[in-house]
């Protein structure tokens, strides 16, 4: 499904999905509204939620924020519905429990954009609930082999929407299934030293590594690279991975020579 064209001058899409996320999302929204940088909008995809959620996002009266709310099936659907209204040239996707780290974010981002036209994916890091960071530091295909890098590390050019959305043949890894599939050198992935946002690890998503999507079909990196890459990468992936072991030993063994 193609997301829809737009001839907008907005930059970015920040769309939220939110259900009975009363608690939280009046942070999520204000670390938006506080951001030095413009020219986005807010998209808030709520799943028919019975809580405040709605009434506390509209006292914001702002223009730039857009309410959707309808019954959906789940996370990565509303943020489909969000992309497919989306007028952003780029997306980004914030969990209702989590902030933009500071007030800055977008303009270093858009700055980042101007000086990097080739780049469809810029990324950093995140500070956790728990008063740790995250760092996700020039990831490609091998790295996601390990851990996904989080969501909301995330800015997405509308371009890598065109042709897929996020399967809803996942409850939380739809996202990790994407980034396979476009973390590639084509896409020239660029990476900021920077925290962009602060993620709170009790979402949907915080125990990935017991939920049994991890387990069934991102567990076993043979079958993972067989997916998305064919079984010809295994050569490469082996081989890279055999002399990285190496280089480290060799690495230690140097240390200890000449400490």
């Amino acid at each position: 499904m193609k997301v829809m064209d737009t001839n907008s001058d907005l930059l970015f899409s920040i769309i939220i999905p939110t259900y009975n996320s009363g608690k939280t999302i009046a942070q999520s929204i204000k670390s938006i509204l506080n951001q030095s940088f413009t020219n986005y909008e807010i998209l808030v995809m709520d799943g028919h939620s019975n809580d405040d959620t709605l009434s506390i996002t509209s006292s914001f009266k702002s223009s730039k924020i857009k309410i959707t709310s309808e019954p959906d099936n789940g996370i990565y659907d509303a943020m489909n519905k969000g992309i497919q209204r989306a007028k952003g040239k780029w997306l980004y996707f914030l969990g209702s429990d989590d902030t933009l780290y500071d007030e800055t974010i977008l303009q270093k981002v858009s700055e980042a954009i101007g000086l990097n036209p080739s780049s469809k994916i810029i990324f950093g890091d995140v500070f956790t609930s728990d008063n740790t960071i995250e760092r996700f530091p020039n990831y490609g295909f091998i790295e996601l082999l390990d851990r996904c890098i989080c969501q909301q590390a995330i800015f997405y050019s509308r371009e890598l929407f065109d042709n897929k959305l996020f399967s809803l043949n996942y409850k939380i890894a739809a996202d990790w299934d994407f980034n396979m599939q476009v973390f590639t050198p084509k896409n020239h992935p660029l990476y900021l030293p920077q925290l962009m946002a602060n993620y709170n690890l009790n979402g949907a998503s915080g125990n990935w590594q017991q939920h049994p999507e991890y387990v069934n079909d991102f567990a076993d990196k043979k079958k993972v690279i067989t997916r998305y890459k064919g079984k010809q990468y295994l050569y490469f992936y082996y081989g890279w991975y055999y002399i990285k072991r190496y280089s480290l030993k060799i690495k230690h063994k140097l240390k200890w020579i000449f400490r």
